[in-house]
C-alpha cells in the first residue's frame, strides 16, 4: 500500500472553520457582547457564495467582512451562513458556504520585514491605499517558527472543555503532551 501524506493544513482549516461556525451560531443566538467583533475572510468566487453583481465586481477574489454592531438576520446552518451587511450604505445579503471561509493561521512574513500590523489597526481608503491607525513596534506580533508556545506556558486552564480549535492548534505543529485528566 502506498503511503500518502496527511494534510494537516487541510485538517486545521476544517477544524478552524468548525470553530467559526460555532462562534457564528452563538452570535446568531445571543448576539455579540460589548465591542466584540469577528473578521471573516472568504473566497468570493467559491462555489455557493452568493453576492450581488456589484459586490462580485468590487471583490472578485476574496473579501473580509466585519460582524460587530451593524449586521442583521444572521442565519447559520451546518454548511453555510447568511448575513445582512451594509456596504457604502447599500444593504447586501451574503450567503457564504463554510468551505469558502479562509482562516489565516499566521503566514510567514517576507524576508526583510520585521513587523505585523493587526488588521484592526488598518483602514482601507476608497483609493485603495491603507491607513495605519495605531503604532506597531519592530518584531511585535511576530514569532519565529516553533515559538508559538513557550516551554512551561499554560495552554489551557484547568477545567477547560477541549474543542475542535484546541485540537487543531495542537495538530498544527505544537508538540504538546496529550495528558488529559478525565
Amino acid at each position: 500500500m502506498q503511503s500518502q501524506a496527511i494534510r494537516y493544513d487541510l485538517l486545521v482549516q476544517d477544524a478552524l472553520r468548525g470553530m467559526v461556525r460555532d462562534l457564528l451560531v452563538k452570535a446568531a443566538r445571543e448576539g455579540l457582547p460589548g465591542d466584540h467583533h469577528f473578521f471573516i475572510t472568504f473566497k468570493t468566487h467559491a462555489p455557493g457564495v452568493q453576492l450581488s453583481t456589484r459586490m462580485k465586481a468590487r471583490y472578485p477574489d476574496e473579501i473580509t467582512i466585519v460582524l460587530q454592531h451593524q449586521f442583521w438576520d444572521l442565519i447559520v446552518s451546518d454548511r453555510q451562513f447568511e448575513v445582512g451587511l451594509s456596504f457604502s450604505n447599500i444593504p447586501e445579503r451574503l450567503v457564504v458556504p463554510g468551505d469558502a471561509v479562509w482562516v489565516d493561521t499566521g503566514d510567514p512574513i517576507p524576508e526583510g520585514c520585521s513587523v505585523v500590523v493587526p488588521s484592526e489597526e488598518l483602514h482601507w481608503r476608497e483609493d485603495g491605499s491603507v491607513e495605519i491607525h495605531g503604532p506597531s513596534a519592530p518584531w511585535e506580533h511576530v514569532r519565529v517558527t516553533g515559538q508559538e508556545i513557550a516551554t512551561g506556558e499554560m495552554v489551557l486552564p484547568s477545567g477547560w472543555l477541549i474543542g475542535s480549535a484546541d485540537i487543531a492548534g495542537d495538530e498544527a505543529g505544537s508538540k504538546l503532551d496529550k495528558a488529559v485528566e478525565l
